[in-house]
């Protein structure tokens, strides 16, 4: 407000902007800037002025920014700012006086609001920015060595973390440090889970260790004694099993279940289960019962054989006393009573196996092994019958032969009688044997260097009476089958290979079969010799009105198994 007296004035002006005003008066004026108002007075007497000046002060003003706004702890901001109108500048938060216009650098710990003043002589300013301390989630990370473990061992939890104050781990376990390891033993698949927490909140993470329980399996057989024909059940179970295998000759099966078996001879079954957590084995025997006792006497097992053959004996015996054949690595052996002999049984360098197979008229079998050590390089000397058994009187010519030359030898015997010599030289014998049974002959022979060489060769002499007997026995039981219809039957009488041939003669006679059989008179040994006997039958026939009686012939021989069968008619 400008105010203004005046003494003998007629008027009065103010500049500027104001012009004529009232001699005396006030008036409110509102300068921009700072402003020299000068009052002129005007009278009779003259002229006077006086001035006056108005100072116009601005208000300072500020403004401050931070960069960045949000940080994590330890992480710098700067602080900018700027001011006008200002002589001063403070900031808060212990920074205090600054330049009226700046940057500087802040490591807040917190969330920290900084308040600026800035002070002139148009007042103060304010102004303010707030930088906000965010803390990150902790992390975690947990492991599991192993990851897989059997029921019963351990596993070894391993666990770090960063921004955490504190960590636990459940499943009974709690809390823990930041960072550790711990053994566990679950008892099952079990997952564990770690949390940590820290001023950003928290997390977890979670490891899962699996825990296999080893398979269980058990077997039993029903019932564990059987005569060979017969058959028992294997029944198992097991547990976290995936497969099942039993041995020998079944293989993979369930991992439950049964399964008959039918051994020829006292068996073990092994059953393995096999699962995540490894396997399991256990066993059972099945014992079989045989009519037939079978023992390998000579040579002896683990014996060292100097020939490239070995002569084997034993013993054979059937408690229902069904007719048994033996062989010996396959080939057909002398059966005579309880005793079984081999020719001339090869051998290989080195390691033998010998096993004797027995089989009766029944299907009932048994079998012997032994293991012989041959060496088949050095000189011998072999023995050889033209006929090996026959029946009485039996003329057999023995051959002697060498890997060297020999100009002499000898020929010895054991055996149920007196043996007749027919004729000798140095290598060949021909003797006659009249009483039944196994005769031993042993031929001996000296090199040019005093070595002496043996072999032996056992001969039969065949009960004629026993073998009519047991050949008659067959015939009459094919005839028996064959008047009853049972073409199935008759045929296992006779030789395996020609089954088909005759079981469609048989076939093709049809009802007149029972007939024509029936009419067949009694046959009648002409020989047996070695593994072959021939038999006759004389049959009626009408021709031209006249009955003329013609002679057939029937031939036996021993099958694979040293059984004798009906070869052919």
């Amino acid at each position: 407000t400008l105010s203004w007296l005046s003494t003998h004035a007629d008027s009065c002006v103010i500049e500027p902007a104001i012009g004529t005003v009232d001699v005396n008066g006030s008036i409110s004026v509102s300068p921009t800037e700072t402003t020299t108002y000068t009052t002129t007075a005007m009278g009779l007497g003259g002229i006077s002025a006086d001035s006056v000046t108005v100072t116009v002060a601005y208000p300072p003003t500020v403004s401050i920014n931070a960069n960045p706004e949000i940080l994590v702890p330890g992480q710098p901001s700067t602080l900018s700012w700027s001011s006008t109108n200002a002589d001063t500048v403070v900031i808060d938060q212990g920074i205090g006086s600054v330049p009226v216009n700046g940057t500087m650098s802040v490591s807040p710990g917190e969330t920290t609001t900084y308040t600026i003043n800035a002070t002139g002589p148009g007042g103060t300013a304010t102004a303010s920015v707030t930088v906000t301390v965010t803390y990150p989630p902790p992390t975690a990370t947990m492991s599991a060595d192993p990851g897989t473990i059997l029921m019963g061992e351990s596993s070894m939890l391993t666990w770090s973390t960063t921004l955490a104050d504190s960590t636990s781990i459940d499943q009974g376990i709690g809390h823990v440090d930041l960072s550790g390891s711990i053994y566990v033993s679950p008892i099952e698949t079990t997952t564990y889970t770690i949390t940590a927490i820290g001023p950003g909140g928290s997390t977890t993470d979670s490891v899962t260790v699996t825990v296999l329980y080893p398979p269980t399996v058990e077997i039993s057989a029903n019932p564990e004694t059987i005569m060979q024909n017969e058959s028992s059940t294997l029944t198992w179970t097991s547990t976290n099993a995936d497969s099942c295998v039993i041995e020998p000759n079944i293989g993979s099966v369930g991992v439950n279940g049964s399964i008959p078996v039918s051994p020829i001879e006292t068996t073990t079954y092994t059953i393995t289960a096999s699962g995540p957590g490894g396997t399991d084995a256990v066993n059972v025997t099945v014992t079989v019962l045989t009519l037939i006792t079978l023992e390998i006497t000579s040579p002896s097992d683990g014996e060292t054989i100097y020939r490239p053959d070995i002569i084997v004996k034993g013993t054979i015996t059937n408690s229902e006393g069904n007719e048994t054949g033996v062989t010996v690595n396959g080939m057909p052996t002398i059966v005579n009573g309880d005793q079984f002999v081999a020719n001339h049984v090869p051998l290989e360098e080195g390691e033998n196996v010998i096993t004797a197979m027995a089989k009766d008229t029944e299907g009932y079998t048994a079998s012997a092994s032994i293991t012989v050590y041959a060496q088949t390089t050095g000189d011998y000397i072999r023995l050889t019958a033209d006929t090996e058994s026959g029946v009485s009187p039996l003329e057999v010519t023995l051959s002697i032969e060498a890997s060297f030359s020999f100009t002499d030898s000898s020929l010895t015997y054991t055996g149920p009688g007196e043996v007749e010599s027919l004729d000798s030289t140095a290598y060949e014998y021909r003797v006659r044997m009249t009483t039944e049974g196994i005769y031993y002959f042993t031929a001996k022979v000296e090199d040019d260097q005093s070595n002496i060489y043996t072999d032996t060769v056992a001969i039969e002499v065949m009960d004629e009476a026993a073998l009519d007997a047991l050949l008659k026995a067959k015939w009459n039981g094919m005839k028996a089958a064959l008047i009853d219809g049972d073409i199935q039957k008759a045929l296992l009488y006779q030789y395996e290979g020609l089954r088909d041939k005759y079981e469609a003669i048989y076939n093709l006679l049809g009802s007149d079969l029972a007939t024509k059989i029936q009419q067949m008179q009694d046959i009648e040994l002409i020989y047996a010799t070695g593994d072959r006997a021939k038999y006759r039958i004389k049959r009626d026939h009408n021709i031209d009105g006249q009955t003329v009686t013609i002679t057939y012939y029937i031939y036996f021989s021993k099958n694979g198994s040293g059984l004798w069968q009906i070869e052919r008619y």
